[in-house]
C-alpha cells in the first residue's frame, strides 16, 4: 500500500521523464526479460544524457518503441540488432556488442576469425578517431562511405568461411546503421550507457525475483525511473523522494 501510494505521488514525475525522452535528439534503448506472475515480460530502458525511462510490459516488439518515442520519433536511437528497431529512422548499431561476439569467434581458435575480429578492431579505432575530429557535413559523410565500404569487403570476405559467416550476415543486416556516429560525432558508438542502466534493475529483478501483477510492475517502471535519473543528474535520490512524497 505504501509503495502505491508513492507510485501515484511519482506519477507526474514520471510522464514527464517521458516526454523528455520522445523530445530528445537521441536515446539509447535496450531491453531484458522479467517475469510477471510467472509470464514473460519485458523491461525496456529508454536513456539519453540526463533522463531514464523503464517500460515494463508483455511484449518485446515494436509497441513499447512506439509508446515512449512516437510513431515519428525524429531523433537517433542507439541499439543492439534486434528487428523492431528498424522502425526508427536513424539508427547506430552497437559496436560493443559486435566486438564482443567477435571477440569470441577469435579466443575460440579458429581459423580466420582472428584476422576478422582485428579488422573490426582497426574500424572501431578509425571510428573514434572520426569522431574527434573536426570536418565539415560533406566530408563526414565522404568518411561514412568509405568505412561502409571497407566493412563490406571485410562482410565479404567473411562469408567465405563457415566461422564467420553469420557473424558477417549479421553485420550486413545492419548494414547503414553501423557508422552513424561518424556524421553525428555527438553520438556514441555503443549502447553501454543503456546496458549500465539496467543492471540496476536486473539487481532489483535477483532480490524481488517474480513480480506478483501488473501494479508491481507499473511501481517498478515509475520508482525505478526516478531514482536512476537522480542519480545520473547526482542529485541525492533520498532528498528527492523526500521531496516527491511530501509535495
Amino acid at each position: 500500500e505504501l509503495l502505491l501510494r508513492a507510485t501515484r505521488k511519482c506519477e507526474p514525475k514520471y510522464e514527464k521523464l517521458k516526454q523528455e525522452v520522445k523530445e530528445s535528439k537521441q536515446v539509447n534503448v535496450d531491453e531484458t526479460g522479467q517475469k510477471v506472475q510467472g509470464k514473460k515480460w519485458w523491461n525496456w530502458v529508454f536513456t539519453t544524457l540526463k533522463t531514464v525511462v523503464f517500460f515494463l510490459t508483455n511484449t518485446r516488439g515494436q509497441q513499447p518503441i512506439r509508446t515512449i518515442l512516437g510513431k515519428n520519433y525524429k531523433g537517433i536511437v542507439t541499439c543492439d540488432g534486434w528487428r523492431p528497431y528498424l522502425i526508427i529512422k536513424l539508427i547506430q548499431r552497437c559496436w560493443a556488442h559486435l566486438l564482443r561476439e567477435a571477440k569470441w569467434l577469435m579466443q575460440q581458435k579458429k581459423r580466420y576469425a582472428k584476422r576478422f575480429y582485428c579488422i573490426l578492431c582497426q574500424l572501431f579505432d578509425k571510428i573514434k578517431q572520426l569522431r574527434e575530429i573536426k570536418m565539415t557535413k560533406k566530408e563526414r559523410m565522404q568518411e561514412k562511405i568509405q568505412l561502409e565500404q571497407e566493412l563490406e569487403s571485410l562482410v565479404e570476405w567473411g562469408r567465405s568461411y563457415e566461422i564467420t559467416r553469420p557473424l558477417a550476415n549479421k553485420i550486413a543486416n545492419g548494414k547503414d546503421h553501423w557508422f552513424t556516429c561518424v556524421l553525428y560525432p555527438w553520438i556514441e558508438p555503443t549502447n553501454n550507457r543503456a546496458e549500465q542502466e539496467l543492471r540496476e534493475f536486473v539487481v532489483q529483478r535477483k532480490i524481488t525475483g517474480t513480480l506478483r501483477n501488473e501494479k508491481g510492475t507499473h511501481t517498478m517502471e515509475v520508482l525505478l525511473s526516478l531514482l536512476q535519473t537522480w542519480k545520473l543528474r547526482r542529485l541525492n535520490p533520498q532528498n528527492m523522494m523526500k521531496q516527491t512524497l511530501r509535495s
